[in-house]
């Protein structure tokens, strides 16, 4: 850890005691030391876990969890991601907001959980499980407004259906696709062509073949697909009378901690904008089917499209009551309907793809082995999304 990060962190935490215990700084330094450790960190933030004890006894009197923001980044809207944790902390859904740097979006400090823990593979199905984590994201609604959106060539207009007020500084999941789409392009082509320059040199290769899947044979089908995504995405969603919501966009079982009465917490919010009705949800299930850590894995054997439909189907009854507030204006019938569903899994697909198409490295990832593999998980994204197109 920088020195300069460590200084700050230790700085703005005697500043938050300082506040909370309505004593002067220099009084709270004199009353009370910190220890400071790292922890896994996010995409945009640093993380760090806060020990806060009294000098007199070296007894520990509390740990909180400390977020580094890391610079400006296209994906984060800070203030309403605050807001939002402050929401779900309020509703003992989420780890409490105990102080956010509105100013400067610099750092936040949360609750820390105590013995929490993620949520394992083996539960992420459970029945109690989903139910537990839809009722949190059926929460996200409630926060704001809905949102339609209309598509000008490739210029997206959001409007918001309550006061039908165009908000498009609003970030949303759509724009932030289409802005994702020329670097996936550039990435992948280069990485089609570093294989086949590759497989020139060493014919008879198998290196890319993994579990049964030959990533190479299928390459040039997901390169077409991703030099003509612009319209092939446009296609998918434009002329449909579907709305946004706030929505957490990154739900899975690393991102929910389990404490010790087995209360469950959906935690960071920093991909946090507007996206389909639904989306969430579908994502949870969605994401059953990979392993990330220790190693990827696609447990293709756990998905089940027609079982997952059911579950989102109550996830939709816990958001019904919401929709009536509209209802005399919109017709939300659609959201239950099974051609939603499987549009949702598209568009989830469509998310893995063209972020992670962005990424990929042939050297890294099949040579020296020495990154994540991108490209396998392009490959089973886009196998999911052709399940879903049928």
């Amino acid at each position: 850890m920088s020195n300069d990060i460590e200084v700050k962190i230790e700085n703005n935490i005697f500043e938050y005691l300082s506040e909370n215990l309505n004593k002067p700084k220099e009084e709270i330094k004199s009353l009370y030391s910190i220890v400071i450790k790292n922890t896994v960190a996010g995409v945009n933030n640093k993380n760090y876990i806060v020990q806060i004890y009294n000098k007199s006894n070296n007894s520990l009197v509390n740990t909180v969890f400390y977020k580094h923001f890391q610079g400006t980044c296209s994906l984060a809207d800070r203030d309403l991601e605050a807001d939002v944790v402050k929401y779900l902390g309020e509703n003992n859904m989420g780890p409490k907001l105990l102080k956010y740097d509105k100013e400067e979006k610099s750092y936040r400090i949360d609750e820390f959980v105590n013995n929490g823990r993620n949520v394992l593979i083996e539960e992420h199905l459970q029945y109690d499980i989903i139910n537990n984590v839809f009722k949190i994201l059926s929460q996200y609604i409630l926060f704001d407004d809905f949102y339609k959106y209309k598509i000008d060539s490739t210029n997206i207009v959001i409007e918001n259906i309550n006061n039908s007020k165009i908000e498009n500084d609003k970030i949303n999941f759509i724009s932030i696709i289409l802005s994702y789409s020329e670097q996936s392009k550039i990435a992948y082509n280069k990485f089609c062509d570093e294989v086949n320059a590759y497989y020139k040199k060493n014919p008879g290769t198998s290196i890319m073949t993994i579990e049964g899947s030959d990533i190479k044979r299928d390459m040039n089908e997901i390169r077409d697909y991703i030099n003509n995504f612009k319209e092939i995405y446009i296609n998918l969603i434009k002329n449909k009378n579907y709305f946004l919501c706030i929505s957490h966009n990154d739900v899975h079982r690393l991102n929910l901690l389990i404490d010790n009465n087995k209360k469950l917490y959906l935690i960071d919010n920093e991909n946090i904008m507007l996206n389909f009705i639904g989306s969430d949800a579908v994502l949870y299930l969605y994401l059953c089917v990979f392993n990330v850590l220790p190693c990827y894995a696609f447990n293709e054997h756990l998905l089940n499209l027609d079982k997952f439909y059911n579950y989102y189907l109550e996830y939709y009854d816990m958001i019904k009551d919401k929709l009536k507030k509209y209802e005399d204006k919109y017709d939300f019938k659609y959201l239950k309907s099974r051609e939603y569903f499987y549009f949702l899994v598209k568009i989830i697909s469509i998310y893995g793809i063209i972020f992670c198409s962005a990424n990929v490295n042939f050297q890294k990832e099949y040579l020296d082995k020495s990154c994540y593999n991108y490209s396998r998980h392009v490959h089973d994204r886009y196998k999911i999304y052709n399940m879903a197109n049928k």
